[in-house]
């Protein structure tokens, strides 16, 4: 009996892989999107999930905003008093003509 047994060199690994900062950002967005589940998201993107919640930890500390020089901007907002109603809101109506 003829056995030809082939030696398989495992292949060096060639390093982490290095994700830009934009990747980051757009994984994190989309796992924390209503309903999103962070397993999920991180399958899509052939990533682990707990990178998925490590890079979440540094989005909220702020890590990301600084890295890519995009920053958000909170915008201010108003809240009215809700026991004083609020202005009427002007309503259009079109008038149609009988045929």
């Amino acid at each position: 009996m003829d056995t030809n047994i082939e030696s398989v060199t495992p292949s060096k690994r060639s390093g982490y892989r290095q994700h830009s900062i934009d990747f980051k950002r757009m994984v994190v967005e989309q796992s924390l999107m209503a309903g999103a589940s962070v397993s999920r998201v991180a399958r899509a993107h052939d990533v682990n999930a707990n990178q998925v919640f490590t890079w979440r930890k540094l989005f909220r500390a702020g890590a990301y905003e600084i890295a890519s020089g995009k920053s958000v901007k909170l915008l201010p907002v108003v809240l009215g008093d809700p026991r004083q109603p609020s202005p009427a809101k002007p309503v259009f109506t079109t008038l149609h003509r009988p045929a």
